[in-house]
């Protein structure tokens, strides 16, 4: 039989309320580890993820590393468009202006016209020529046969 008035029952009504206790603690503790250990690692697809979106802005900004043009270079670029500008301006110069090349397209037109007079006067020359060409070759037919007659 159990004295219910004995010292060891007051004892033991209270041990298993200190180990309910201590066991939520130790699950809490428990709890808030696993949920320590979540913030502190990743997941390995998430971070598959993110290595290759960050692995295709390195390629980004490599690509257009290699498009650039450091700062000296484009001065000496700029000094040498410059020098071909001013070559190309200066060959410019050396060109007739509008004016003397319209005075030029008149002056062929004037020569090409005094070519054409000039051919159809050799062409009348030649038409002549050919109206003298048969009576000197009758009179020197003439004079050749009459040279071995007489």
């Amino acid at each position: 039989m159990i004295n219910v008035g004995s010292p060891d029952m007051g004892w033991t009504r209270w041990v298993p309320q200190l180990v309910a206790v201590a066991v939520l603690l130790v699950q809490g503790v428990i709890v808030w580890v696993l949920w320590s250990l979540k913030k502190e690692f990743v997941r390995k697809d998430d971070f598959d993820q993110d290595i290759g979106a960050l692995n295709d802005k390195v390629v980004a900004v490599q690509t257009a590393v290699k498009g650039a043009v450091r700062k000296d270079d484009c001065g000496k670029c700029s000094a040498s468009m410059n020098s071909k500008i001013v070559a190309i301006e200066a060959e410019l110069s050396r060109l007739p202006s509008a004016e003397s090349w319209a005075s030029m397209q008149v002056a062929i037109e004037e020569v090409r016209g005094s070519n054409r007079a000039l051919v159809a006067k050799i062409e009348g020359q030649g038409e002549l020529l050919k109206k003298i060409e048969h009576p000197l070759q009758l009179l020197m037919e003439y004079h050749i046969i009459k040279g071995r007659e007489g």
